[in-house]
This record gives structure tokens, C-alpha cells and sequence, in this order.
């Protein structure tokens, strides 16, 4: 979807030179192919970024993976998407147009808030060691999707940091889920009970 997105910013501005896109797209705001652009990067990238309710790949692909693929997606696929959000959102389409002409940031809060919640509780009642990191990481994606959204610098401040954080973090945590499958042969809660 968001190379369909790419697309079309191509067929309004003639050229996919970050750089020239950046220069000749304030100039054709209005445009509706440049809005229907919008909106497939959005969407695309939220697909790709995991964020709810676009989020159904995210709990089987990181809990089903092999330990060493679990700690690289974790601690890699959703945040390239999230960079690659902020880097059209900024410093191609603008964020006037992205923030401010469309509903971006009221979409972008209210998906953060179910996902903070839904992740958060869904998590709570997993079984599984590695589904409950994955449903966590649902949970932390709306974290960083809500400081983006909100559109200041300390909103991406806060994005960024938790960005670098969730990368570092989740990744070391599917990382000792890793250790505890090759150890006990499980990640099942109930058989790794007293391991403290």
C-alpha cells in the first residue's frame, strides 16, 4: 500500500528525489492524489509499523518464529516502519500537510490508546512467555505511534527514545525467551513457575 502511496506522489510532482518531493509538494497540497498518497503511506506503514488494529501479523510472527528471528523482529521490523513514517511524515510530505490538513494525529492518538490498552490487556492473560513479549510490543508501538502523533518536538523526543528503548529492550527479552526455551524447552508461564 505505501508504494502505491510513493506512487502516486511520483504522478503529482514527477520525480521520487526525496529531496525534489520535499520542494515541489507544498505546492500541490490541495491535491487529491497527494491526500489518497497520504493515506496509503499511512495505512501501509501502519501494517507494517504493527499498530492496532493493523496489527494481527505481530503476536504469531514474534511467538512462533525461531528465538533468533523472535529477537531480530522484535527488535527490528516494527521500528523501520516507524522511522520510515516519521521520515515521510517529516521531512518529504510535511508535516502541515500530515499533522495539520489531515486527521492524522487525532487517527494516530486514538489507534495509540486501544492499542496501549488492548496490547497491555490481552498481554495480561497470555500463557506463553513469547506471546506475552509480542502482545506487550503491540501495547509499546501505541506508545511510540501516541508521542508521534501528538506533533511537537517532545512528542518526538519521546517517540524517538522509546524507539531506540523498545529496540534495545524487547529485543534482549525475546533474546532470554530464547535461553529459557533452549534450557527448560518451554516458554509456557505455568512450566517455568519457581525458575526465580
Amino acid at each position: 500500500l505505501w508504494l502505491i502511496g510513493i506512487g502516486l506522489a511520483y504522478a503529482v510532482t514527477g520525480t521520487l528525489n526525496m529531496a525534489d518531493l520535499a520542494a515541489r509538494l507544498p505546492d500541490v497540497y490541495g491535491n487529491r492524489a497527494l491526500t489518497a498518497a497520504v493515506i496509503f503511506v499511512f495505512v501501509g506503514l501502519a501494517i507494517k509499523m504493527a499498530l492496532f488494529p493493523l496489527h494481527a501479523w505481530l503476536p504469531g510472527a514474534y511467538a512462533e518464529a525461531p528465538s533468533a528471528v523472535s529477537t531480530f523482529l522484535s527488535a527490528t521490523s516494527t521500528k523501520v516502519a516507524i522511522y520510515t513514517f516519521l521520515r515521510f511524515a517529516f521531512g518529504i510530505f510535511g508535516a502541515a500537510l500530515v499533522f495539520e490538513r489531515m486527521p492524522i494525529t487525532d487517527i494516530g492518538l486514538l489507534l495509540a490508546c486501544l492499542a496501549m490498552l488492548i496490547g497491555s490487556a490481552l498481554a495480561c492473560f497470555q500463557t506463553d512467555l513469547k506471546y506475552l513479549l509480542a502482545w506487550s510490543s503491540v501495547a509499546q508501538i501505541g506508545y511510540i505511534v501516541a508521542g508521534f502523533s501528538l506533533a511537537t518536538s517532545d512528542g518526538l523526543t519521546a517517540a524517538y527514545l522509546h524507539i531506540i528503548n523498545h529496540a534495545v529492550i524487547k529485543g534482549a527479552l525475546f533474546a532470554a525467551a530464547g535461553i529459557l526455551l533452549l534450557r527448560f524447552g518451554s516458554t509456557r508461564l505455568s512450566e517455568l513457575a519457581g525458575l526465580g
